[in-house]
């Protein structure tokens, strides 16, 4: 399945300040702009959980799929690779199933562009620098979509201020390998580039008996790139690249507990295909599969954000992006290729 898009956009705010920005105002309080403009968090008449770039390192909030860590109200689900099957909920209102057909309840921003399916963007967060759950309908400010509310990213921006960079380096049980790291490069006095950079890695923690293959596993690699220009006081310029790979298992592996009645017929049919049983002990983490079930999933795209502030007054924001998703799945018959241009 291969998606494509072209999102085009213009709004106006009533302050020079970024879309979607989070920062620390006066006397540490938060200001943010879930309204499309610069407002004090306690000021927001909408329930809004924010959270910084530090707040989501401290949790451990790497995807969706853990963000209940820092609000509850909402849930992730996904399949083995978050970024082909992943559905999302607020308040327990959402997309029921996680066929990649589905319409979303909850929509999905980065750098404010709207992604037609949550499960393109979510594998992992790669340089993001906030994150806004917006709760109840949003269907005003974010459009169509977004009935039980908005989930808001926002990459790290370029910097003039100077040279800077972060890394992080972790390994886990199963050989989960986890390095991502982020570098600044000023250009000047009014422009910067920013790269970042991801890989992640996880072996199955099931075999199949017949081939000997790990199952569930999972191989991740993305990258980031940004460019800044402040052409003029009144004029700045931002691009952002971005591209990531997925490979694993399409769907989980799972252990036999509890034999059910058709169980005989399972394994009657196994072992006519010419293929072995799989342990009847749940602790031995073997499951025979019918046919491979490899998956790559490629997500890019390219954004471009301009802000031009009028004649002093309001600011004019335009943001035009073109993605492009694509889920390769092996071992079955009829890969469907889809191609979908999407103005906003």
């Amino acid at each position: 399945m291969k998606k494509l898009s072209i999102t085009c956009g213009l709004c106006l705010a009533a302050v020079a300040a970024p879309a979607f920005a989070q920062t620390a105002g006066e006397d540490g309080e938060i200001v943010v702009t879930a309204q499309r403009r610069e407002e004090r968090l306690q000021d927001v008449p909408i329930a809004v959980t924010a959270a910084n770039a530090e707040v989501l390192a401290q949790a451990r909030v790497l995807n969706l799929d853990n963000v209940a860590t820092i609000s509850p109200s909402i849930r992730a689900g996904a399949a083995n690779i978050s970024s082909s099957t992943a559905s999302i909920s607020i308040r327990g209102i959402g997309t029921v199933g996680n066929s990649r057909s589905f319409e979303g309840a909850v929509g999905v921003f980065i750098d404010g562009v709207y992604r037609t399916r949550a499960a393109a963007a979510l594998q992992n967060f790669l340089d993001i620098d906030g994150l806004r759950v917006l709760r109840g309908p949003q269907g005003t400010l974010f459009g169509k979509n977004t009935t039980a509310g908005a989930v808001l990213l926002n990459s790290a921006a370029p910097s003039l201020d100077g040279f800077r960079g972060n890394y992080t380096l972790g390994y886990g049980n199963y050989d989960a390998i986890e390095a991502r790291g982020a570098l600044n490069l000023p250009l000047g006095d009014q422009a910067a580039v920013r790269i970042a950079a991801l890989h992640t890695e996880r072996e199955g923690f099931f075999t199949d008996p017949n081939t000997g293959e790990d199952l569930n596993g999972n191989e991740t690699n993305a990258g980031k790139i940004q460019f800044l220009l402040d052409a003029t006081p009144n004029l700045s310029i931002r691009l952002i690249g971005d591209y990531s790979d997925s490979e694993g298992n399409c769907c989980y592996a799972t252990a036999n507990y509890l034999d059910g009645p058709t169980q005989p017929l399972v394994d009657y049919l196994t072992l006519l295909n010419g293929l072995s049983l799989p342990s009847g002990n749940p602790e031995d983490f073997e499951q025979a599969l019918n046919h491979p079930n490899d998956q790559t999933i490629t997500d890019m795209g390219l954004t471009a954000i301009i802000d031009y502030d009028f004649l002093g007054g309001p600011m004019l924001r335009s943001i035009t992006a073109y993605r492009e998703f694509e889920v390769d799945r092996r071992g079955r018959p009829g890969l469907l290729r889809r191609r979908h241009f999407l103005p906003r």
